[in-house]
Formats: structure tokens, C-alpha cells, sequence
């Protein structure tokens, strides 16, 4: 797929990895259209207002982008803002307004996402959702937040195959922790994924002509590997003595 000739559309594009995503998109030509909440203000960018949680906002959001040939579903929110101690992320405490948000933005705006954009997309398109090893593995820090990217998985392997019978491809990206504003203040000083690094594994996906995949990132100097891949198993290793290593400081 060659992304000069293509229509990348990307959901929570004001920053982080969504953000890096538009800015790889657009280096290597592609036509690139924002959604979210807040405009990135990004040169030859095209912004469309999105509430990813909303159906109606989707429904008018893809009616003012048009068709997608590359769709990005890509905006996270965790239990709590990045600003908190553990305990703001602890299950007992996240609040209902808190968990309808974490639901609205991770759940919510992936499916609300696909139904208003599927429809549209012609045989050929490709799809990526970010989901996360949290989908894959245990994540306490933010029990609540790992049950939405374990729901963002089920949907990515159940769903594929029925895309792939209109010709459209369906991927998950799976990265380790990525150094972004999401990303817990009180761990911000370890060393994790950049978002620039996921941006172009982002775009690779976009071209890999296999669906139903989960693709994890675990390190910065290594690549991609497929979820259930042999040749993963040194990786899953390596992420597991580094999650022992890896806690919130509590104060």
C-alpha cells in the first residue's frame, strides 16, 4: 500500500502516538485526516471534531471525512489522569464518571469508529487499532484499563474474519508502555517505547496483507512480533522480568 496515494484517518491525533502516526503519514505524502477533541494544529492536516464516545458525533464526523483507505482507531484514556498515585488508579477507587469515560473513549470509540467507517471502506483498506499488551497480559496498575484493551483484542480477532469477506484488513497493535501523556507521571522517568518508533510500526501495519493479527511491541530496538508467533516466546521472556522490575511509587 503505497501511502502517497492514500486517505489516512486517525482518531486522538492531537497527541502522543496518534499524532506521531499523522506526522510519519504525512512525511511519506499521505492525505491525513485528525479526529478528535482537540485540533493538533498540524500544516497540511485536515481536522474533524470527534467525541469517540459518541455515536452521533462519528456519524457526522465520517459523513465530513469521507472514505478512509488507512483507519487508525487509535484515542486511549486510562482509569485516571496521568497526574495521580497508584491509588487513583486502584480498582476500588476509579469513580463511575471515571469508568464511563475509560469505556466511552477505549470500547466505545473503536466499535462506534468501525460501524460508521466500514461501510465506506472499499476492498483492499486496512484497518489498525491500538490495543495494548495490557490486552494480552495482566496489568494491576489499572485493572479497569486492562479489561477495555482485553475487549479491543476479542473484537480484533472475532471481527476479522468477517472484514476480510469485504477485502479489509483488521490488525491490533500491541505495544509495551509508550512514553506519551497518558503515561503515569510517576513512571514517566523509566524507559519505555517512543511514540515516534510505534508511529512507523503504525504504518507498517497498515501494509502487512494479514488480518486478525495481534501485534505486540515490546522493545524499542526490536520489532514487531505476532502474538502466538514461536518466535516471540524470547520477547515474552524478556517483557516478563521487566514487568517485575516495573511499580508505581507509592506516596
Amino acid at each position: 500500500m503505497a501511502l502517497p496515494t492514500k486517505h489516512v484517518v486517525i482518531t486522538g491525533a492531537a497527541a502522543g502516538i496518534g499524532r506521531a502516526t499523522a506526522l510519519h503519514a504525512l512525511a511519506q505524502g499521505a492525505r491525513v485526516t485528525a479526529l478528535d477533541i482537540v485540533d493538533p494544529k498540524i500544516d497540511e492536516l485536515a481536522y474533524v471534531y470527534c467525541d469517540v464516545s459518541k455515536p452521533e458525533s462519528w456519524e457526522a464526523a465520517a459523513a465530513d471525512t469521507g472514505r478512509p483507505d488507512c483507519l487508525f482507531l487509535n484515542a486511549g484514556v486510562m482509569s485516571a489522569p496521568p497526574q495521580a498515585t497508584a491509588d487513583g488508579y486502584a480498582f476500588l477507587n476509579v469513580t463511575s464518571e471515571s469508568y464511563r469515560r475509560l469505556t466511552g473513549v477505549n470500547v466505545d470509540g473503536v466499535v462506534f469508529g468501525l460501524q460508521a467507517f466500514v461501510p465506506a471502506m472499499a476492498a483492499g483498506s486496512s484497518i489498525v487499532i491500538t490495543a495494548s499488551l495490557a490486552g494480552i497480559y495482566p496489568y494491576p496498575h489499572d485493572a479497569l484499563y486492562a479489561m477495555t484493551k482485553h475487549a479491543v483484542v476479542g473484537l480484533t480477532r472475532s471481527l476479522a474474519p468477517t472484514l476480510a469477506e469485504r477485502g479489509i484488513r483488521l490488525n491490533a497493535l500491541c505495544p509495551n508502555r509508550v512514553d506519551t501523556q497518558l503515561l503515569p507521571t510517576q513512571m514517566r522517568s523509566l524507559d519505555f517505547l517512543s511514540a515516534e518508533g510505534v508511529a512507523a510500526d503504525v504504518l507498517g501495519l497498515f501494509e502487512i496483507q494479514s488480518t486478525g493479527g495481534l501485534w505486540a511491541k515490546t522493545f524499542e530496538d526490536q520489532p514487531l512480533y505476532l502474538i502466538g508467533d514461536r518466535k516471540g516466546s524470547s520477547w515474552r521472556a524478556r517483557l516478563g522480568r521487566l514487568s517485575r522490575r516495573v511499580s508505581f511509587r507509592r506516596r
